[in-house]
């Protein structure tokens, strides 16, 4: 008996792909940012809901763009609560 070869596909890492594309054309509607990246149509809008939700990106009057405010902003902005929090008490 003969073993199968191993698959040889390509994983596609479409956070990358869509952060990309939304950098270089921003203001761009989900549907034109799906039809630049390659791949599963489905897989490209959940992955761009779960940017948003992440607060990656900002989907404002049906155009996306990067946030403003990334994790680290966020972070720092709760550290400096804590500590005036700390500092108060």
């Amino acid at each position: 008996m003969t073993k199968r070869a191993k698959k040889k596909t390509e994983t596609v890492n479409y956070r990358r792909e869509i952060w990309a594309h939304v950098g270089a054309y921003p203001l761009r509607t989900k549907d034109e940012i799906c039809r630049l990246v390659k791949g599963s149509r489905t897989v490209v809008f959940a992955q761009i809901n779960n940017l948003i939700d992440e607060k990656i990106l900002e989907y404002n009057g049906g155009k996306l763009s990067i946030s403003a405010e990334d994790d680290l902003e966020i972070k720092r902005s709760i550290l400096d609560d804590q500590l005036t929090n700390f500092r108060e008490s």
